[in-house]
């Protein structure tokens, strides 16, 4: 008797697990939340903005692979990237989005965002459509959500409709048309050094 009461109990934990996956929107709400915490909170006025960028990033790593979005973002042009520079590379542009989205915040007020529900595009792609208003302006950000074995993963992000994985992609396609990805290794590490 006891095995079957463990049994149901483990299945109904499951169940809920699973139910909770199908939509990512409070996962997305709480990291955003906490990592903006990481920025505006009187506790963390004393760190260096380097302390509070590394900060939120491991709390949005917590969360979601940001490799993910960097070989979507890529495309065909990461296998340009030889497998051992793939981690450096990948390692540069996580550092370089982390920063930017901590100095883009500096001298503004704590943005106060909303999210949608998530829309279903397929069982295995959703869109979450978010506002951010930050200083009276109003933003419209839209999350692109792919369903992989880790679970719902942000795959785009839609900065007022202009995907940001086609604009970045458009880059790299410029860049490796002409250069190598250590030219790019290169150019990623002075970004980093600015």
């Amino acid at each position: 008797m006891r095995f079957f009461t463990l049994l149901i109990v483990v299945l109904c934990s499951t169940c809920q697990l699973l139910i909770a996956e199908e939509n990512p929107v409070p996962r997305l709400e709480q990291t955003m939340n906490a990592a903006l915490d990481l920025i505006f909170l009187p506790e963390h006025a004393d760190k260096s903005q380097d302390v509070r960028a590394d900060l939120v990033r491991a709390t949005v790593e917590e969360q979601f692979d940001l490799g993910v979005l960097i070989r979507r973002t890529f495309g065909r042009n990461w296998q340009q990237v030889d497998e051992a520079n793939q981690a450096r590379v990948s390692e540069q542009v996580k550092q370089l989005l982390v920063f930017a989205f901590v100095e883009g915040m500096v001298g503004k007020s704590r943005p106060v965002i909303t999210f949608g529900a998530p829309e279903f595009l397929s069982s295995k792609r959703i869109e979450v459509a978010s506002k951010i208003i930050v200083d009276e302006q109003i933003y419209q950000l839209t999350y692109r959500f792919g369903r992989l074995e880790s679970g719902w993963q942000i795959y785009d992000i839609l900065a007022e409709g202009i995907s940001m994985v086609a604009n970045y992609r458009q880059q790299i396609d410029d860049h490796f048309r002409n250069n190598n990805a250590h030219s790019l290794m290169e150019k990623l590490d002075a970004l980093l050094n600015d």
